[in-house]
């Protein structure tokens, strides 16, 4: 038995992600925008292995969207809260065992939703104080012209259960008065899946804490984690 998604227009946790083994094509290295489009990445995978014709991959559209889906499903089948964007495949057209292809970025892009949910929980729990309202501008003008700054509601990057969480976690922070003059413009960190409304408030050990090599790898340069953690 193998899985599939429920919806291929509303978003998994993390995207549509796919790596094509063979090459090594990415699809959210080589068209970022097909991360959050199920239809854009099997039509840029489909064109990737017609011009690849030496592996002799199937280049039929129909089943190049069974194994994107089948590939995307088991990933999301893992996480907690699961049930919402994926179903039982009692007879899967497409056989495969994602997990030995899955690229380091691909990894880091399941474990960020989950390393994100430890940071914030980590900091709510501890007591501790937020940074001070200077830094927090500071850090949110820094993050507004960033192009990782992804719009989309919250159920787009994390599960349903999550997105709520997180939206009581964003009111309570609210209801202190902690808020910048940029919050209406700060979305979702697209390399470490946090939400930016929160995040700019937490003091840098606590991100340090949980952020991993390969997330930190995917921060924009100019992104003001590096340069606190400097």
């Amino acid at each position: 038995m193998g899985y599939k998604l429920k919806s291929t227009t509303q978003c998994p946790p993390g995207g549509f992600l796919y790596r094509q083994a063979l090459t090594g094509w990415q699809n959210w290295s080589v068209v970022p925008a097909s991360v959050w489009d199920f239809k854009l990445l099997c039509q840029e995978l489909q064109k990737h292995r017609l011009s690849n014709p030496k592996f002799k991959l199937n280049t039929d559209l129909t089943a190049i969207q069974n194994e994107v889906n089948s590939v995307n499903a088991t990933r999301v089948a893992a996480l907690p809260g699961a049930e919402s964007y994926v179903m039982a495949d009692p007879a899967p057209s497409f056989h495969q065992a994602p997990a030995p292809n899955l690229s380091h970025r691909l990894v880091a892009a399941v474990k960020a939703v989950s390393v994100g949910a430890e940071t914030i929980t980590d900091f709510m729990d501890s007591g501790e104080s937020p940074v001070s309202q200077e830094l927090a501008e500071k850090r949110a003008a820094v993050c507004v012209s960033c192009p990782l700054n992804e719009r989309g509601d919250l159920s787009r990057f994390f599960t349903i259960p999550a997105a709520e969480r997180i939206r009581k976690q964003i009111e309570v922070k609210e209801k202190r008065g902690l808020k910048t003059s940029k919050d209406a413009l700060l979305n979702i960190c697209s390399a470490c899946l946090c939400p930016l409304r929160l995040k700019t408030w937490f003091p840098l050990p606590f991100i340090v804490k949980h952020m991993s090599e390969d997330i930190k790898a995917q921060l924009h340069p100019s992104c003001w984690i590096l340069e606190e953690a400097k």
